[in-house]
């Protein structure tokens, strides 16, 4: 017998190993072809049918692909925009936006509520005579429907450049965050810290560089915040952890972020007491 949840997870491994297929290192080596034939066979009803036959739920495996199905599309479609624009006139170049829109598109296949670009606030961290100091993150995940906002994870998009030969150049190696990024990083996340929905006492953060992804998580006390608004400046209370880098554009990579992002959703429901679709 499979649980709802193990149900949910069996459906987004499937499409997201099976279906939707590709299996490369960055945009540079995404061949169009290929791509256009899964975006055909995402649209394809067929495999849904031969898929469910299989699980004791079906209803619910039904509806879950549908609905993985329709908003990869967008990811998808996104996706070929970016290797057309990669592989267009000389002078295109797939901007940090594009890899912004991306994962924001990603991210949503999993029933996230992710917030981007112009519709992000301003936030600000008040740390005593110091002043004010205001971060804007490139998008954060929170509850659509609470009236305040409910913050579960701040996204920060790392600048992508190309090489000579058109590969792209990472601005950290893999699975390392640099002290700098790290700080800018750790900066974001203590300006939307009062409208975390773990109160004060931590925030998830997402750092995308491209097409990989590393999760973090900061924790602390809930005395923290308050002590850096009375202008002291606490030590050792507080700790931030990375993830290892996952590749959206590789199927393990997919298939490590299933967990996680899902788990984001029952967070944000559980901690407001307001689901959501």
């Amino acid at each position: 017998f499979m649980s709802k949840e193990d149900n949910v997870y069996e459906c987004y491994k499937h499409v997201l190993q099976n279906v939707f297929s590709l299996h490369c290192d960055d945009i540079s080596t995404v061949n169009l072809d290929d791509i256009k034939e899964m975006e055909r066979a995402l649209a394809d009803p067929g495999w849904i049918k031969a898929f469910t036959d299989g699980f004791q739920n079906k209803k619910i495996c039904r509806r879950t692909l549908k609905d993985i199905s329709r908003k990869l599309q967008q990811f998808v479609w996104q996706l070929i925009y970016m290797v057309r624009t990669h592989h267009g006139q000389e002078g295109e170049k797939v901007t940090e936006e594009m890899y912004q829109e991306l994962f924001v598109l990603f991210a949503k296949t999993f029933g996230l509520h992710i917030l981007s670009g112009g519709n992000v606030n301003q936030y600000g961290l008040i740390a005593g005579e110091s002043g004010r100091f205001v971060t804007i993150p490139d998008a954060v995940i929170c509850h659509p429907m609470t009236e305040e906002d409910q913050i579960c994870a701040v996204v920060q998009v790392t600048e992508c450049q190309l090489n000579g030969d058109n590969s792209i150049q990472r601005s950290s190696s893999p699975d390392h965050v640099g002290g700098d990024l790290q700080s800018k990083h750790v900066g974001q996340s203590l300006g939307v810290l009062p409208y975390s929905v773990f109160g004060e006492r931590g925030m998830f953060g997402i750092l995308v560089d491209g097409t990989n992804v590393n999760i973090s998580v900061f924790k602390t006390d809930s005395s923290y915040y308050q002590k850096l608004y009375n202008g002291c400046l606490p030590k050792n209370e507080a700790s931030v952890t990375f993830s290892k880098q996952y590749n959206i554009l590789r199927k393990d990579g997919r298939t490590e972020c299933i967990q996680t992002f899902l788990h984001l959703k029952k967070l944000l429901e559980y901690l407001t007491i307001k689901s959501f679709p």
